[in-house]
């Protein structure tokens, strides 16, 4: 693998999962201690929190971030409101 801190999965009908290796702002054992937890197919797939994501692409700065966070801004403080009070 090269430096990138992301890998794209494809299956052949068409989903896309990333798989992101790095995240600023955060140390490995936070995020992991946090992860929520899906079932796809029969599998555990662990994902950082919706918090954990959104303050990654906050630290990193980059401008396809700061698009998708201005774009989604609404939807993501209700999703975030919400990942809250389940906790």
């Amino acid at each position: 693998m090269d430096r990138r801190g992301l890998v794209r999965a494809t299956a052949p009908g068409g989903l896309a999962v990333d798989l992101t290796l790095v995240m600023s702002a955060f140390d490995f054992d936070q995020v992991w201690s946090e992860r929520r937890r899906f079932i796809m197919d029969g599998v555990e797939v662990p994902v950082a929190r919706l918090s954990h994501i959104v303050r990654s692409k906050t630290a990193a700065g980059r401008e396809k971030d700061r698009l998708f966070l201005a774009t989604h801004a609404d939807t993501l403080r209700q999703m975030l409101a919400d990942d809250e009070n389940q906790r």
